[in-house]
């Protein structure tokens, strides 16, 4: 998969020297930064240190998993690099394994995302009154469950950029650009069976083929759908971005998320009472 990956970004002209591999500043080197970045200042050292394309992070189980659940968010806000995603989720299992629910990067956007990840892949977690539970913890303080989970998923970001300005909302060239040069065929390499995505400008990245809807929350903040991409069919769990604008009360929105994994239809899609998940 990495070597698929890396000659992906060599072909786009985003990493350098066949030995080293040195991510190279996306703004500058990317064959469409001239589009994506139109009007703005791309003079910034402190952006040539970060802005640079990033492998998915793979957890060591996701190849062998029945899952192969793929985790896709927007893009990351002043971070980046070839390594960045491997840093970041190696912090982050480490921080959850210690009990800690705010990571370095992205607050607690990535507690909120393995939360999520463990509702997925697991089906040793029930519903009592208005929580998620998994033995005598509630789900979203089960730490070693939720650090285990994502050591069997993939994440990565539909756009590789990380601009140097408030929240780091990319242009709507990048939205128009980035998936189809990367995400595209990122996904037809990793082969996700079911994707986990933030927010709804990242499900509308996806290069959907006969979508339909299959069920939606109480809220609709969260929504299942069925899809095929150029690998397959594919199943796709649409949550709110966890650092979305009034994106609502945390506990309520997991709930209701849970409450959707747990309707008829959904269950039969995903198989998840006919699965050994309890690892």
């Amino acid at each position: 998969m990495i070597h698929n990956l890396i000659k992906l970004y060599k072909e786009n002209q985003v990493i350098e020297d066949p030995h080293y591999c040195k991510d190279l500043p996306l703004h500058k080197a990317c064959p469409s930064s001239e589009l994506c970045w139109q009007g703005r200042e791309k003079d910034d050292k402190e952006l040539d240190k970060y802005n640079g394309i990033h492998l998915p992070f793979i957890g060591p189980y996701y190849c062998n998993s029945p899952f192969r659940l793929a985790a896709l968010g927007q893009n990351y806000h002043g971070y980046g690099g070839l390594l960045s995603a491997h840093h970041l989720f190696i912090d982050l299992i480490n921080r959850l394994q210690k009990g800690y629910k705010t990571m370095h990067k992205g607050s607690t956007l990535f507690h909120r995302l393995a939360v999520y990840a463990t509702l997925m892949i697991r089906s040793d977690w029930r519903i009592e009154g208005e929580d998620v539970f998994m033995g005598e913890s509630r789900l979203v303080d089960s730490f070693e469950a939720l650090a285990d989970s994502l050591n069997h998923i993939v994440f990565l970001n539909a756009i590789k950029c990380s601009p140097h300005w408030e929240r780091s909302e990319p242009t709507h060239p990048m939205f128009d650009n980035c998936p189809k040069k990367f995400l595209v065929k990122e996904l037809e390499i990793l082969s996700p069976k079911i994707l986990l995505v933030l927010g709804k400008r990242t499900l509308d990245t996806i290069p959907k083929q006969n979508c339909k809807t299959v069920e939606k929350a109480e809220d609709s903040q969260s929504e299942i759908h069925q899809t095929e991409l150029t690998n397959g069919p594919v199943v796709v769990f649409k949550v709110v971005h966890p650092a979305a604008r009034n994106g609502g009360n945390a506990e309520s929105i997991i709930l209701n998320a849970a409450k959707l994994l747990r309707t008829p239809n959904v269950m039969e899609i995903l198989q998840i009472g006919r699965r050994n998940t309890c690892f």
